[in-house]
């Protein structure tokens, strides 16, 4: 035991978009929250006020996650910024188009950007530079992170999943093997190690238990 109160992360997927409805690739599109997704964020914003300790917010700055931490803003007394390095995966050609017609009409390629191996929509971003950027947001996030602090990013499902896989260890690519979140869910990782470079540990990973159940539902669906 090393005595150390740990400091936490607790990373949120957007609430629910016109883009998850229609089951699209929105990548770094502006589309807006739908009313269910209003709905979404104010239970995480619940949820996320009540968080002991809370000394930082920061979200990405598309659309959909402004809308969605909004709330939160109202509710919490610490200032939130939108940061550009939270935003969603740049996903190419494919943005706008059906997650499942791209999987149908482009298995090859889609196959090699889930592998880690190819730009999303060949003229995308790679899993490996979104991940460079999310990186880079992270070091200086951590750095202001005091002991037993806890600080809140809004995000997207890549880009969670890229913060995971940061934080976590995993070696790049690693993370495209991590489970979807949904929409308003929550991953929470611990630091309690002194040693610069451990590894955070996962308490939480795709939490809705905040949501009401009639909000709490997810489509198995892999749009960005």
């Amino acid at each position: 035991m090393t005595g150390r109160t740990p400091r936490r992360l607790v990373l949120a997927r957007h609430a629910e978009s016109a883009g998850n409805v229609a089951g699209l690739w929105q990548g770094q599109s502006g589309l807006g929250l739908t009313c269910r997704g209003l709905a979404q964020a104010a239970a995480l914003a619940q949820r996320l006020a009540d968080e002991a300790s809370l000394a930082a917010v920061v979200c990405s700055d598309q659309r959909r996650a402004l809308e969605t931490v909004a709330p939160l803003r109202r509710q919490a007394s610490v200032p939130c910024d939108g940061d550009a390095r939270w935003r969603e995966l740049d996903v190419g050609t494919w943005a706008g188009r059906p997650v499942a017609e791209v999987r149908q009409r482009e298995p090859e390629r889609f196959a090699a950007f889930w592998q880690g191996r190819a730009p999303a929509g060949g003229d995308g971003e790679t899993v490996g530079q979104l991940r460079a950027r999310v990186r880079e947001a992270l070091v200086e996030l951590q750095h202001g992170l005091a002991e037993g602090a806890t600080a809140v990013v809004v995000t997207h499902g890549w880009a969670l999943r890229a913060a995971v896989g940061e934080l976590a260890g995993l070696a790049d690519g690693q993370e495209c093997g991590l489970g979807g979140v949904g929409n308003a869910a929550l991953c929470v990782l611990e630091l309690a190690a002194a040693e610069p470079g451990a590894p955070w540990q996962v308490t939480a990973y795709d939490d809705r238990s905040h949501l009401p159940a009639q909000l709490r539902a997810r489509p198995d669906r892999r749009a960005a």
